[in-house]
């Protein structure tokens, strides 16, 4: 993209007293335009303080000793009254810089705000591609400007007086916003198609900001004692294992599954496999898809099975405690936001991987006085695909309020509906999920067993193929048309129009009907995530995780009822109008713990 013009940046001025940082605000509030920053001596909003906030126009910047004006409040309303207002007030990486100013002014949730966020904008346009540099400020300034932003103050010590030089860094990463906004707007966004879904993740930012600092209840106690209870569990799986597995000669170290032992060495790859094939197995990878399909053959490879699983939920678990923070006593997840096909991921710890099982969310509580709304999107993911690809059986189902599930299992298997047994349609919900998105016969046998602990012949696998694509040939319609002309394009578009796109690499099926689907079902939940804010605000609560397709939220007990309602409405209404006529739905559970709803 070539470089456009731009002006130079201007001379920062320095604010220091609260009166001069409140006509600051005063003279900026109207501006159609500003760019927001902040400088911050650490990363965490609930220990580091913040530094600097930095103002921008198109042709003047300031910079806001935050330690010398002491009191910040006055940019609460600020922000109010520029969102009330329609004006655009542009930030970069945007959750954090709220997250900051929210500790800086009290503590309490910014009640309106409405960001536009350059990082993000920078990702919808990047489409799912590598580009030169990132989603850095720096990197989309040189790339959409051909502005050089000298970062190295970025690493400096914010804890003392500002020099001339912090100052200007300062500034000038603020001033760049402006003309940012309107060359990637123009080029960027609406060139391309992207406005709707930017307007989408900006809205989602400060449900995001809110969840990050919220963070959600954590029971210690408990927490460790299930961690014993799994390191036992853990132990106990890993004997028969070894002893089925066979002995080596010297002691090894067994990483994840205990100390050194006389016998194999589970943790490694090479070990395993040469003992599975010495038992005249036919496995060329010890990976748990690999094995899984292979688990009736010899009950070493069930056995290996169970302490691989074991092994693994020890470790994803008893990390768990490591993370609550000092401060709050809780755990605070870090979100991104834009991922793959447009998700949200979790980092630090994970709470997206945590198991299902009661066990593991019981951990996950409501302080005294709270209780935890949770809801989840009822199979949005088939939803989205009747709508996609317009399959009239799927359609009439969801329709007509039909076990789409019981449905297919009686299309696949020939059973009447009403005898579908639940093993059954536990299978069905593989061949539900897996076919949508293309698996081969193999793959979805594969997936029935990792999933759902479902076992398919090749025969079963292949047959079970063959019958749902006969049924639901509409889908297989969406599959021919994804294969050709979204291959030929390299591109494929959400019902919103969030845009993936790959180099000239091959793209395989499966993805070429996971990004459309997976991302629609983003672009709902984050609206959903917009539309709830105002009215967690209004009754007290507070968005506290999201989990793919699931919202967990933390209200006052007295209102837990209330406020279970009123998200179950807003979820439904952000995918109503993109899924019409298939209606959406949301499961909703009040309870004390994560583990309250099934």
């Amino acid at each position: 993209m070539s470089a456009a013009v731009v002006p130079r940046p201007p001379s920062a001025t320095l604010v220091t007293d609260r009166e001069e940082f409140c006509r600051l605000l005063d003279l900026t509030e109207p501006e159609p335009t500003v760019g927001l920053d902040t400088e911050t001596t650490g990363l965490d909003p609930h220990a580091a303080r913040l530094r600097t906030v930095q103002i921008a126009t198109g042709g003047a910047a300031w910079v806001c000793d935050a330690v010398a004006v002491r009191d910040l409040t006055p940019q609460r309303g600020w922000l109010a009254a520029r969102a009330r207002g329609g004006r655009q007030t542009v930030l970069h990486n945007a959750a954090f810089d709220l997250e900051m100013m929210r500790a800086a002014t009290g503590g309490r949730p910014l009640c309106e705000v409405s960001v536009s966020d350059l990082m993000l904008w920078s990702q919808l346009a990047a489409c799912g591609m590598s580009v030169p540099g990132g989603h850095g400020l720096a990197a989309i300034a040189l790339r959409w400007l051909g502005v050089d932003l000298p970062k190295e103050e970025q690493a400096a010590d914010w804890t003392g007086d500002l020099r001339p030089e912090q100052i200007e860094y300062a500034a000038r990463d603020a001033w760049v916003l402006v003309p940012l906004t309107a060359v990637m707007s123009e080029r960027g966004l609406r060139a391309d198609g992207l406005a709707a879904v930017a307007a989408v993740e900006d809205a989602c930012v400060p449900a995001v900001a809110d969840m990050e600092y919220e963070g959600i209840g954590f029971d210690r106690a408990y927490a460790e004692a299930l961690t014993a209870v799994l390191r036992e569990e853990a132990e106990g799986a890993r004997a028969p294992a070894v002893r089925l597995l066979g002995t080596g000669s010297r002691p090894v170290q067994t990483s994840l599954f205990g100390d050194a032992d006389p016998g194999i060495n589970l943790a490694s790859p090479a070990q395993v496999l040469d003992a599975l094939q010495t038992l005249g197995l036919p496995v060329t990878s010890t990976a748990e898809d690999a094995l899984r399909p292979l688990a009736a053959e010899h009950p070493a490879i069930r056995a290996l099975l169970a302490a691989k699983r074991a092994a693994t939920l020890l470790a994803a678990f008893e990390s768990l405690p490591k993370h609550i923070h000092p401060a709050t006593g809780r755990i605070h997840a870090s979100y991104t936001q834009i991922t793959g096909a447009g998700r949200l991921s979790c980092s630090g710890p994970n709470v997206q991987q945590v198991p299902h099982a009661a066990r593991f969310r019981r951990a996950f509580v409501a302080p005294a006085g709270r209780r935890l709304v949770i809801a989840d999107y009822s199979q949005i993911e088939l939803r989205i695909m009747a709508k996609l690809s317009g399959d009239p059986r799927m359609q009439e189902a969801y329709r007509n309020g039909e076990d789409l599930h019981r449905l297919t299992a009686s299309l696949v298997t020939g059973v009447p509906l009403e005898a579908v047994s639940k093993d059954q349609r536990q299978l069905a919900k593989a061949v539900n999920f897996g076919l949508i998105y293309g698996m081969s016969a193999a793959g979805l046998r594969a997936y029935a067993a990792n999933a759902y602990g479902a076992s398919m012949t090749p025969e079963e696998a292949q047959g079970a193929r063959r019958r749902f694509f006969q049924a639901y040939a509409g889908v297989a319609a969406f599959h021919r048309r994804q294969d050709g002309e979204a291959r030929r394009a390299r591109e494929t578009r959400t019902l919103l129009g969030r845009a993936h796109r790959w180099p000239g690499t091959a793209m395989g099926l499966p993805e070429l009907a996971n990004c459309p689907d997976q991302g629609t079902g983003a672009d709902i939940l984050k609206r959903a995530m917009a539309r709830i804010r105002p009215l967690l605000l209004r009754t007290g609560s507070a968005l506290v995780a999201c989990i793919h397709d699931e919202l967990v939220v933390e209200a006052p007990a007295d209102r837990a009822e209330e406020v279970r309602d009123e998200v179950q409405a807003a979820m439904i209404g952000a995918g109503a109008d993109l899924l019409d006529p298939i209606p959406v739905e949301v499961e909703v559970a009040v309870g004390s713990t994560w583990a309250d709803k099934a």
